[in-house]
């Protein structure tokens, strides 16, 4: 991403690059990180090409870098990110502390002291603190809304992939106790024991728990699985994830909802949504966003940031160093796998074909709504992909499958979806690498119903696989 930041007069100290001496093999059915001097067998996600951390400058010492928003996000995810940034500048006595609510996390510079400043009360907050230039970024655990995008507009495109960064994924888990035997649910039934509608699964009259209304996992939630109804006046309202945990994993006959890294010692349930298969919240269902309710979870800045140091934090937090400390972090990072995946029974003969002895990459590509532009998080996912491809330990076959909505007529909808695979393809080519074969298969496969926007987008899909 090039701002007017990125000037020559620039002294670049520090490299994002990961090792490049790195190696990969393949364990438990996905690439995974091998020690240098070993054979390498397999494909990874190498190190991001020379994107380079500025030297810090005297403006950065002057005031806090403001992160506002996402109380997921800056409880344990901002923190961590603040500090490893501020390693990897260079800074000494790197400390965290705690007050007001808020989480400083700072280091001594060239210049002085940098600090990051984090105040969490939830995603909303992000978009009012960026309308009032009271932060520099905005962390949201939803996506931006319509209504805020205007509000945001002189700021830039806030949909661009200059503003809007996909930063991690989350699955949102509903929860029972360990004691309860159900195991999975339909959209529909998570729906009505959370509106209050039929307070009844399994001839069980459920306990609801809830995050408060401040929350973006509360409005993710209401969004995905509620059809934007709000929870039950009935449940138990609580401000944390792990507090829901908590109060689950007491009461035998509780339901919740949290993100995936707090389901904790409760059983997470399988969901059906349409004629898709149920799903449960695992990272592979999550990384490819197949899991009926996975969310994004986002930073979004101005287009042209005035700090440089903003857009070089940015930059870290999603570079391959940055992804590997969202998976520890217990989130489920962008950097790509590639698993072996079993074709789906009713698929076509010529998916099935192609598929069989595959590897599918963790990721869709997905697109803008109604056109085959690609939407931000798509645009950095071709990056991960060429690099990822290019340091195969021999070149891989990569094929690409389309995939509709069911909203157009059956001809149509496969010359769409083969002409979205193109798209993919096109751009792939541009960074130097070929693809094998382009194919669309139109509104086959759905993984979501067809009949909410959310279902569709999530049809509408490019899906990578390899041999």
């Amino acid at each position: 991403m090039n701002t007017p930041h990125s000037l020559p007069r620039r002294v670049f100290l520090l490299s994002l690059l990961l090792p490049a001496c790195a190696y990969w093999q393949q364990a438990d059915g996905e690439v995974q990180p091998k020690t240098a001097g070993a054979t390498a067998v397999a494909t990874s996600d190498p190190p991001a090409p020379p994107a380079q951390l500025g030297q810090p400058q005297p403006s950065d010492a002057d005031a806090p870098v403001r992160l506002v928003g996402s109380t997921t996000i800056g409880q344990t995810i901002a923190p961590r990110l603040a500090s490893a940034f501020l390693a990897k500048m260079g800074a000494k006595s790197i400390e965290t502390q705690e007050a007001s609510g808020k989480t400083t996390v700072s280091g001594v510079g060239p210049h002085g002291r940098i600090a990051f400043e984090i105040d969490a009360p939830g995603s909303s907050a992000a978009f009012d603190c960026l309308a009032k230039s009271t932060c520099e970024v905005g962390m949201s655990s939803r996506p931006i809304q319509q209504d805020e995008i205007s509000k945001l507009a002189s700021l830039g495109d806030m949909t661009s992939d200059a503003a809007e960064h996909v930063l991690a994924l989350d699955g949102i888990a509903v929860i029972v106790n360990r004691a309860n035997t159900l195991d999975k649910v339909t959209v529909q039934q998570v729906a009505s024991v959370f509106t209050g509608a039929t307070p009844s699964l399994a001839s069980k009259e459920l306990h609801v728990v809830s995050r408060d209304k401040q929350s973006g996992t509360y409005e993710s939630f209401v969004q995905l699985a509620l059809g934007g109804k709000d929870v039950t006046d009935r449940a138990h309202l609580v401000s944390s994830g792990e507090d829901v945990s908590t109060a689950v994993a007491k009461d035998e006959l509780a339901i919740g909802f949290v993100g995936l890294a707090q389901v904790g010692s409760n059983r997470a349930l399988a969901v059906q949504d349409g004629k898709g298969p149920a799903r449960a919240p695992t990272l592979a269902t999550i990384s490819t966003e197949d899991y009926p309710f996975t969310r994004r979870l986002f930073f979004y800045t101005p287009e042209h940031p005035q700090r440089p140091i903003v857009h070089d934090f940015v930059e870290f937090s999603l570079s391959d160093e940055g992804q590997q400390l969202i998976d520890q972090t217990g989130f489920v990072s962008l950097n790509i796998k590639a698993t072996p995946a079993a074709s789906p029974q009713d698929a076509p003969e010529a998916y099935s074909k192609w598929t069989t002895g595959g590897q599918r990459l963790s990721f869709n590509f997905r697109f803008r709504a109604g056109g085959a532009a690609l939407e931000s998080k798509s645009i950095r996912d071709i990056d991960r992909m060429s690099r990822f491809i290019r340091a195969a330990a021999s070149r891989p076959r990569v094929a690409l499958f389309g995939f509709t909505d069911d909203r157009g007529d059956g001809q149509k909808d496969i010359e769409v979806s083969r002409q979205r695979a193109k798209v993919v393809a096109d751009a792939l080519k541009k960074k130097g690498i070929d693809t094998d074969i382009v194919e669309g298969f139109g509104s086959v496969l759905p993984v979501a119903s067809n009949d909410t926007p959310a279902g569709r987008m999530r049809n509408t899909r490019v899906e990578v696989w390899l041999h």
